[in-house]
């Protein structure tokens, strides 16, 4: 029996022997089953989800990934954490035309030259609207800073990347709008659909307001015998009132 180190050794050796066979690219699949089908294959092997466009269901079975003609799933959005993809894999993407979101979280084997693979993507550089990079231990300020290659991003997430260290020049360098750092994030499976709803939620309410702001304006101009002030406040009263409370507190 091995004992100490040196099994510990072993199991690590054996485990990314195992994880690279499940990255290695294929491109004799690439060409028979097209860039998307063959992408999702390699993320639900290696632990990820994958969500096509159109579609509000995560696949996440690699065993019940639908079938059909080769061009009606297209891959929208990527959620990678605690999964096992790592550079040799990322050549499965280099067809994708349709990837809007990519979420990187708990990935241990990502690293520098993932991103700079990624945003030397041309399909990608064009598509890609929102990155999420979280408690990616081998991310440095190299990988970050090849990010700003995506020239249509407008959210990045940064948060537990212990090897980033000028997080705040480099949300300068990459010149994304909406960049984060170091945020406290939720990654339970219902963090996604309650930020859906947040969203949707707060859109509702920002249109009702300014529904409420053009009514006063137009009281004013009026010869209504209530005062428009207080017609305003009531209903801005009664929205916020029928608000959720994290609604109130997001905003």
């Amino acid at each position: 029996m091995i004992r100490g180190s040196g099994a510990e050794a072993c199991r690590n050796e054996d485990a990314n022997c195992f994880f690279s066979l499940a990255n290695r690219v294929d491109y004799d699949r690439i060409r028979d089953v097209g860039p998307d089908r063959a992408a999702s294959e390699w993320l639900l092997r290696c632990g990820a989800m994958v969500r096509y466009h159109g579609q509000e269901r995560w696949q996440k079975d690699y065993n019940h990934l639908p079938t059909g003609p080769l061009d009606k799933y297209k891959i929208q959005a990527i959620d990678a954490t605690d999964s096992c993809i790592m550079r040799i894999g990322f050549d499965h993407m280099e067809g994708l035309e349709h990837v809007e979101k990519i979420r990187l979280c708990k990935c241990h084997y990502i690293e520098d030259d993932c991103l700079l693979r990624l945003s030397q993507l041309e399909n990608l550089q064009k598509t890609i609207l929102e990155m999420e990079i979280i408690s990616c231990g081998n991310i440095t300020d190299k990988g970050i800073i090849a990010l700003r290659h995506l020239r249509n991003l407008k959210y990045l997430l940064l948060s537990d990347l212990p090897g980033v260290r000028e997080k705040e020049n480099l949300v300068q360098e990459t010149d994304v709008p909406g960049a984060l750092v170091d945020r406290p994030y939720d990654l339970s499976p219902s963090a996604g659909m309650r930020m859906l709803k947040l969203k949707a939620t707060t859109a509702i309410l920002k249109s009702r307001f300014q529904l409420c702001t053009r009514w006063q304006q137009s009281l004013h101009h009026s010869r209504c015998s209530i005062h428009p002030s207080k017609i305003s406040y009531s209903f801005f009263f009664f929205f916020f009132w029928c608000m959720p409370p994290e609604i109130v507190y997001a905003l």
